[in-house]
């Protein structure tokens, strides 16, 4: 079973995405900040899809993006996908990291079947456990 952590400071954002992915089976773990998904990805015991918003308190999405790059085991184990309502305006040192990181971009707002396509194709990407 894949467990998934989605980040997002907009609570009902972040209930609706967990509800979505939990009825298509997947375990869902919670976070709403950079923060708080850096100590989930340090202690997990298996390989996560991490869904991260941009722009949160704390630690954004990049934030996190760049610290996982200082850390190979978060960075070849975990895959990741990155939530913004403005994925037309990514600075270039942002969008160089998520080429490096293999980081697909999800645009809000985005329709639940979206997000479910997008994380279905990122799930198979997943190193073995």
């Amino acid at each position: 079973m894949t467990t998934v952590l989605v980040v997002d400071d907009d609570r009902n954002l972040l209930r609706l995405v967990a509800v979505a992915l939990e009825a298509e089976g997947y375990v869902v773990l919670k976070a709403q900040n950079g923060i708080e998904a850096l100590n989930l990805l340090g202690t997990a015991s298996q390989p996560l899809l991490v869904l991260l918003d941009l722009q949160m308190p704390q630690l954004g999405g990049a934030g996190v993006l760049g610290e996982v790059t200082a850390d190979k085991k978060m960075t070849t184990r975990n895959r990741y996908l990155l939530m913004t309502g403005h994925a037309r305006n990514l600075p270039l040192a942002l969008a160089n990291l998520l080429i490096l990181l293999h980081v697909p971009v999800l645009a809000k707002p985005f329709k639940v079947d979206q997000l479910v396509e997008l994380v279905a194709q990122t799930v198979h990407t997943l190193p073995a456990r």
